[in-house]
C-alpha cells in the first residue's frame, strides 16, 4: 500500500509540473494552432461545392483568391474585448483560417462563386468549358451576411 501511495503522489506531481509548464508557455501538448480547418467537398457532373466553416469571422474578413488553378480561402478572426478577463475554460476555436484547393485545369474567376451564410462559406466551382488562360491573381467576391 505504501508503494502505491508513493507512486500516485509522484505521478500527481509530474502532472502538476507538466501543466504548470503548459500554462507558462514552456511547451505545448501537441495542439497545432495552424491545424487545418475541416471542410466538405462535393463533386457532381456540373462541378464541385466546397463548404468551409467560418464561424465568428465576418464577411469582410473572408478572402477567396484564385491564382492559376489554386484557390486560397483565408479568414481573419475578430477577437472580442477580453481586457481584464481571465479565460477559465476554452474550447471555442479562435484561429484564423487558411485553406488551399487545387481546381481543374482551365478554371477562371467566372467558374468560381462564394457565398457565406450562417457561418458557412459555400464555394461553387463549375467545370471549365474553355481552354486554360494565363495565370493571374484575382479576388472572388464573397456575398451574404
Amino acid at each position: 500500500m505504501f508503494r502505491v501511495t508513493k507512486f500516485s503522489t509522484g505521478l500527481d506531481r509530474a502532472f502538476d509540473e507538466a501543466f504548470k509548464m503548459v500554462e507558462s508557455g514552456g511547451f505545448s501538448l501537441g495542439y497545432d494552432a495552424k491545424a487545418k480547418t475541416p471542410s466538405n467537398i462535393y463533386h457532381s457532373d456540373s462541378g464541385s461545392t466546397i463548404e468551409v466553416p467560418m464561424t465568428g469571422i465576418p464577411r469582410e474578413n473572408i478572402k477567396v483568391e484564385l491564382v492559376g488553378r489554386v484557390l486560397t480561402v483565408t479568414g481573419k478572426v475578430v477577437r472580442g474585448d477580453t481586457e481584464g478577463k481571465e479565460l477559465k475554460f476554452g474550447k471555442l476555436s479562435r484561429r484564423d483560417v487558411m485553406l488551399t484547393f487545387s481546381l481543374p485545369e482551365g478554371c477562371t474567376e467566372k467558374d468560381v462563386s462564394a457565398v457565406v451564410k450562417d457561418g458557412l462559406l459555400t464555394i461553387e466551382v463549375t467545370n471549365p468549358a474553355s481552354q486554360p488562360e494565363k495565370s493571374k491573381a484575382v479576388c472572388i467576391e464573397v456575398k451574404g451576411s
